[in-house]
């Protein structure tokens, strides 16, 4: 199967960015998910994308974001800036606004869109807007 994944992230006071590439791609299912894993190609980083009806969990690297819909999530990064240096966390807020799932005989299509905030129902402190659309191949 193949993943055509397309990003576009809407930064505050910065330009659109904009991230699209097509990889191999891998579906299961666990505990209650649906899942695809695949293969960020310009930085080889492994992704997986699961959801259900309400939730979505990205897991990039490192990186989680748990979003569900309609709901402030929060998400905490631990940074280390050096291997010496101390620890320090990052809160970051995510509220999903839209998600939907199409499927006929040749493709899925999943589509969602979230905000991020470094404050909960704080949209003065907005990081972006984003938009992520996964088109499976079957």
């Amino acid at each position: 199967m193949k993943i055509k994944f397309l990003s576009v992230a809407q930064p505050v006071n910065s330009d659109e960015l904009v991230t699209n590439f097509t990889a191999s791609v891998e579906k299961d299912n666990d505990f209650g998910y649906e899942a695809y894993t695949f293969v960020e190609p310009s930085q080889g980083v492994s992704n997986r994308i699961e959801f259900n009806e309400n939730e979505i969990n990205i897991f990039a690297g490192a990186t989680t974001l748990k979003l569900r819909m309609n709901e402030w999530i929060l998400n905490v990064f631990n940074i280390q800036a050096t291997p010496n240096s101390p620890v320090s966390n990052f809160d970051i807020w995510t509220y999903l606004t839209d998600f939907n799932v199409s499927r006929d005989n040749q493709i899925d299509i999943i589509e969602f869109k979230y905000i991020l905030t470094t404050k909960k129902e704080d949209l003065d402190s907005k990081i972006g807007d984003y938009k992520i659309t996964l088109t499976i191949s079957k």
